[in-house]
């Protein structure tokens, strides 16, 4: 469990990550034949026209990975366990990608790297945990975690030639927020609470803010966050702890927790029965009105395609009251795994 322990410290320690500012990137950067300048989070870098051999530390360019049906020739295991845990009815869209690959590790093992010989690295959580002379490696492009999920899509698309197919994983999505928007027609104004629910002592509920996936998600559908958050609107999200459940008052209360750990889970779902069972807590119209539901950990912020289409999974069948398998299908889902899964659970 301790593999999945560090998984999961990680993961947490990413949403401290994304309000990083970048560094200024030069312009002036001259590339020699067969490769082109790229400006990302830290800087600008010569990287191949046509990148073959390419790994990746970070959960969710990993996800575009899958959705690319790009094979890298690295694993990442430990980032990888979050979405196998998370998608576990497509999780072979990655794992038949990586299987018996090497695996970099975490920390990264420089001498695996050394021996797979990548030509790109793609490195997440604003350039942390990255070693010093990794660039001796290969050449090593950051993700922006400020940016939107759509906006990073096209970036990892655009380095890997693969930005046709971004462009239509993004036209799918926008196709099926038109649907829910037209469900939700007179609902514009409906108040939603995003909350990580975490194991961290004191504080353990997390309201996912502007600036953070599950915003944008709620921003591209046309839903609102409840107003008393938006004075904490510049953080992308806030650590509160039972005394400020306040700011959890509006029409929709969505909880998720974000570890693949079942011992972490138990924790989790304790602290959620905690909160279910608080008189301040069942105070919240959201609580009274029984509109309080769980979804998945898609919700957190190193989330992209599969779980942006996840996230409207929820809204479709949470707050529009409709089966998203009938209206507006999530391309990356198997429904019927969903199905077995649930009857296998049920025996």
């Amino acid at each position: 469990m301790k593999h999945y322990r560090k998984f999961t410290l990680l993961m947490l320690l990413a949403l401290l990550l994304v309000s990083v500012t970048p560094l200024s990137a030069q312009d002036d950067t001259e590339c020699e034949d067969g490769f082109r300048s790229v400006e990302h989070f830290t800087g600008t870098t010569c990287i191949p026209e046509n990148p073959e051999r390419v790994v990746a530390f970070d959960p969710g360019v990993i996800e575009m990975f899958a959705a690319f049906e790009f094979a890298p020739v690295g694993s990442t295991a430990l980032l990888e366990a979050f979405f196998v845990s998370t998608y576990v009815d497509v999780a072979d869209s990655l794992t038949n990608l990586t299987e018996d690959l090497p695996d970099i590790g975490f920390p990264v093992n420089q001498e695996v790297l050394l021996e797979i010989e990548p030509d790109l690295i793609i490195w997440g959580f604003g350039g942390s945990f990255q070693p010093e002379n990794i660039n001796d490696i290969a050449p090593v492009v950051v993700i922006d975690s400020s940016l939107s999920w759509q906006e990073n899509l096209l970036f990892v698309g655009d380095i890997l030639n693969k930005t046709a197919i971004a462009e239509a994983l993004i036209a799918d999505y926008e196709m099926r927020v038109e649907t829910l928007q037209e469900l939700l027609e007179g609902q514009e104004n409906l108040e939603v609470s995003i909350v990580l629910v975490s194991a961290q002592e004191g504080a353990p509920y997390f309201i996912q803010l502007p600036g953070s996936f599950a915003h944008d998600i709620l921003t591209d559908v046309g839903l609102q966050i409840p107003e008393a958050q938006y004075e904490f609107s510049d953080s992308g999200g806030i650590a509160i702890g039972m005394e400020r459940l306040d700011l959890l008052d509006g029409d929709v209360i969505l909880l998720f927790n974000a570890s693949p750990d079942p011992e972490a889970y138990i924790e989790l779902q304790e602290n959620l029965d905690i909160l279910r069972a608080d008189p301040l807590f069942n105070t919240l119209n959201a609580a009274q009105n029984d509109q309080v539901y769980q979804g998945g950990p898609y919700w957190y912020v190193q989330s992209t395609i599969y779980g942006a289409h996840s996230a409207l999974d929820d809204l479709f069948t949470y707050i529009a009251g409709v089966d998203p398998q009938e209206v507006s299908p999530n391309p990356f889902r198997n429904y019927e795994t969903d199905i077995e899964a649930t009857e296998e659970a049920s025996d």
